[in-house]
């Protein structure tokens, strides 16, 4: 499903054009919308295909009906790109979807060489601003595990920041994604709680790395950090 019910529509109705090969009328275009699910009449699709003519999608072909413009074609591969978009996003959604454990594993794994890659760049990169906001982040995390409590949020805080700090809008995006299914995990806070403490030495470490702008050394201490995490939870029955 495209953004909005029109999209769909209008999706429908130009891929028809398109692999009609010829000029179509409104009763063809009703009964083809029919077998795919849409309840239209043949005055309706009139409306519709006289609409995509205004907007320069179709044009029409004398009286044969309307065919496919140069426009609508480029509209059509528009729509067929936000199609298989959504189709991916539910594919990729499905696959992260359980929160079992096998599953966490995986998800922990895929995460491992984003955010090795986000540390590098983020010791590359970083402003002072950057900085001084991971900073405040790694001083709450520190002061919530003087008194035993490891907020996941915190965590998932740290680690957004950091790819906001690599300045790269997509690894942000990703990284938010596969953090906040992390967060909701059953059973990862128990693991947090286990790995607290080191979990905090380890952002300083990575926060350290980011003040020295090493990128290595911020890459070596996140791959140090998720591996700690991954094994842990290898341990867990």
């Amino acid at each position: 499903m495209l953004k909005s019910p029109d999209d769909d529509l209008i999706y429908e109705v130009l891929s028809y054009l398109q692999n009609n090969g010829s000029a179509a009328g409104a009763g063809s275009v009703q009964l083809y919308l029919t077998g795919r699910g849409f309840s239209v009449s043949e005055a309706t699709a009139g409306r519709i295909l006289r609409k995509l003519e205004t907007s320069g999608l179709v044009e029409k072909n004398h009286n044969k009906g309307r065919e496919l413009s140069d426009e609508g074609q480029k509209r059509l591969r528009e729509l067929e790109e936000i199609k298989w978009q959504y189709r991916w996003t539910e594919k990729f959604m499905d696959t992260i979807a359980s929160l079992k454990k096998d599953k966490l594993i995986q998800l922990l794994e895929a995460c491992r060489p984003v955010e090795i890659g986000i540390a590098r760049l983020a010791a590359a990169r970083a402003s002072q601003k950057d900085i001084d906001k991971i900073t405040n982040n790694v001083e709450q995390m520190e002061k919530c595990a003087k008194e035993g409590k490891f907020p996941a949020e915190l965590d998932t805080e740290f680690h957004c920041l950091l790819a906001a700090a690599s300045g790269n809008p997509i690894l942000m995006s990703v990284i938010v994604l596969l953090r906040k299914k992390q967060e909701n995990a059953l059973g990862i806070a128990a693991i947090r709680a286990k790995v607290g403490a080191a979990s905090c030495e380890d952002h300083r470490k990575i926060l350290g790395a980011l003040k020295w702008h090493d990128p290595e050394i911020a890459a070596l201490a996140m791959k140090s950090h998720l591996n700690n995490l991954v094994d842990t939870l290898n341990r867990k029955e």
